[in-house]
C-alpha cells in the first residue's frame, strides 16, 4: 500500500490538506488553512511528476507565504465586525413591537418586540393603548421609549 502513496503522491497531498483543514475547525486561527493552501499548490506540482523533496519545499514556501499574505486578509474578513457589533439592547432601537399593556402619560405599559416583553413609555408622552403596534425610538436602561406606528 506505501508503494501506492509512492506512485501518487497527489492523494498524499490531499489527504494532508483535508487533515489541515478539519483540524483548523477546532483552532480558527487561520494558521493550519495556510499549510493546506500550501498542500493543494503541492498536489497540483505533484501532478507534473515533481520529485518529493521538490513538492516538500513547494508546500512549505507556500505554506509560510500564505501565512504572511493571506492570514491577515482572512482574519480581518473574519474580524471586520467585530467593534460594531449591538449589544441586544441597541438592537431593538427601531424595531417595531405591539403594545401589551397601555402606555400612558404618567404610567409606563409594556411591549412586545420578538417575544420578550419590554417596558415601555410613550416618547411624547401621549396614551398607547394595548395592540396598537410601535416602534422603540430609544433606551435607558430597561425601559424602551416608543411611538406609536
Amino acid at each position: 500500500m506505501l508503494d501506492y502513496f509512492v506512485t501518487h503522491y497527489w492523494l498524499v497531498w490531499l489527504i494532508v490538506a483535508g487533515v489541515l483543514l478539519i483540524l483548523e475547525l477546532g483552532f480558527g486561527d487561520f494558521f493550519l488553512t495556510c499549510l493546506a493552501v500550501g498542500a493543494l499548490v503541492a498536489l497540483v506540482f505533484s501532478l507534473f511528476s515533481l520529485p518529493f523533496g521538490a513538492q516538500v519545499l513547494v508546500f512549505a514556501i507556500t505554506g509560510v507565504a500564505s501565512i504572511y499574505l493571506l492570514r491577515p486578509r482572512l482574519l480581518h474578513a473574519l474580524q471586520a465586525k467585530a467593534d460594531h457589533r449591538e449589544s441586544n439592547a441597541e438592537g431593538l432601537i427601531g424595531r417595531t413591537g405591539v403594545v401589551v399593556e397601555p402606555v400612558d402619560a404618567g404610567k409606563d405599559g409594556y411591549v412586545k418586540v420578538d417575544g420578550d416583553v419590554w417596558r415601555a413609555k410613550s416618547k411624547d408622552g401621549s396614551p398607547i393603548a394595548a395592540g396598537k403596534n410601535v416602534r422603540i425610538v430609544s433606551m435607558e436602561s430597561i425601559v424602551v421609549t416608543v411611538v406609536a406606528v
